[in-house]
């Protein structure tokens, strides 16, 4: 079972170097999630965030613009998973774009909701049937912390995780979560990737992680996952490798 992952964050998804991808903790996640769901390990090819601006400036975006589609930030997503699904083609494939949705609490929850529409558009309009927004709402951080509130006092791990979507996204922030989620594990902010690793994600029993953005995220890389697994047992010769 193959997936292209792209987003923002080398800390997040991981790096390429010399061709091989370096696997991040939220790589791991989707890992973790298509096993459970598809009964095997995906190989998984990563398209770094400068890549991905690269092949958008080729696709010409514009020329598929969905009625509706707002200029700005949304249609900066549209643009991006439409790519990614112009790229992929109509192949036996899931792709997960990864973006965090807002840098404050104080934005709208209909935002998040416009920009997890947008990607799902965008894939459509590209053609793929097999996309995911991976859209944690303000951050990835909430969903980490879902976990790792269990170093926090009088905290217990997956205590109320869904409280966390309404925490300060911005880092700039005094209370923001990723300063929150440095003081939990008592490090620097710049180190919480020391802490955080592509091994550590399978200590979390992610299927108690409950908050919304998360939850819509797992089930839909489930759905796919489940899609990919029966196309691939009623249709072995049309079983793709990775581009």
């Amino acid at each position: 079972m193959y997936f292209v992952v792209s987003g923002e964050g080398a800390s997040d998804l991981g790096v390429k170097s010399n061709g091989e991808f370096k696997k991040g903790p939220l790589a791991r996640l989707i890992e973790i999630i298509v096993e459970n769901a598809g009964g095997t390990t995906p190989e998984l090819n990563l398209i770094c965030e400068s890549e991905l601006n690269e092949l958008c400036k080729k696709s010409n975006p514009k020329n598929y613009i969905a009625k509706g589609v707002q200029r700005g930030l949304v249609f900066d997503f549209y643009c991006k998973a439409l790519t990614l699904a112009l790229h992929v083609g109509d192949e036996l494939i899931g792709i997960v774009y990864f973006r965090d949705s807002d840098g404050t609490n104080s934005s709208p929850r209909d935002l998040w909701r416009s920009l997890e529409k947008a990607m799902e558009t965008g894939f459509i309009d590209g053609g793929s049937k097999y996309g995911v927004p991976m859209l944690p709402r303000p951050k990835s951080e909430a969903w980490l912390m879902g976990y790792y509130q269990k170093f926090e006092q009088h905290q217990c791990e997956y205590n109320s995780c869904e409280r966390f979507e309404e925490e300060p996204g911005n880092d700039n922030s005094p209370n923001s979560l990723k300063k929150r989620l440095a003081a939990a594990l008592g490090c620097s902010v710049n180190g919480i990737y020391t802490h955080i690793t592509y091994e550590s994600m399978s200590d979390i029993t992610w299927s108690r992680i409950d908050m919304p953005s998360f939850n819509i995220f797992r089930k839909r890389l489930e759905n796919v996952a489940c899609m990919l697994s029966r196309r691939s047992l009623l249709h072995p010769s049309s079983e793709t490798s990775l581009l």
